[in-house]
């Protein structure tokens, strides 16, 4: 998905969000508009993104758990690209997010995320196992998204290298 594609997205839930009335009966509420503007702006603008995220709370879980599961991971995602200290706590979100979603193509996703956290952290064999406990959630069937892409071959060659070491091991 190119940038501009994303902009448009992350300025059509922006509007949304202009748009919501308090209380209103039907359609999305505001918690789900911010989650899903901060997932378009995590990959462009992860400040602007950090800036829409609302702290978690309970009243907001109980109110929205889709929302929150993805503003979670949305949070998680820039926190990743920052690497160092940042790392400790993409990892706890994207673990609240992975507990949080109720449909395998999501938690899929939510576990590539995961999964490449626990490399950069240099857990390897924690991603490889998430790794692959996403794709026992997609089941054959369902395909990662297109964000996802450059998870797969970090966390494969995390495979390769726990895979490699281990062979070495049994060799020696």
């Amino acid at each position: 998905m190119s940038v501009w594609v994303v902009r448009r997205y992350g300025l059509e839930f922006a509007e949304a969000l202009q748009l919501l009335t308090e209380g209103q009966e039907f359609g999305p509420g505001g918690a789900l508009c911010r989650a899903a503007l901060a997932l378009a702006l995590a990959r462009t603008d992860p400040e602007a993104a950090q800036g829409v995220v609302l702290p978690r709370n309970g009243a907001s879980v109980a109110h929205d758990a889709w929302a929150e599961a993805w503003r979670s991971h949305a949070q998680a995602e820039p926190l990743r690209r920052e690497g160092g200290g940042p790392l400790e706590v993409a990892a706890e979100e994207a673990r609240w997010a992975l507990r949080a979603h109720d449909d395998a193509a999501a938690a899929a996703c939510t576990a590539e995320l995961a999964a490449d956290i626990a490399a950069a952290c240099g857990r390897t064999a924690l991603a490889v196992e998430l790794l692959c406990s996403g794709d026992a959630l997609r089941d054959g069937h369902r395909s990662g998204a297109a964000y996802c892409a450059p998870v797969p071959r970090r966390c494969e060659t995390a495979l390769r290298d726990v895979v490699g070491a281990e062979a070495e091991r049994t060799t020696a």
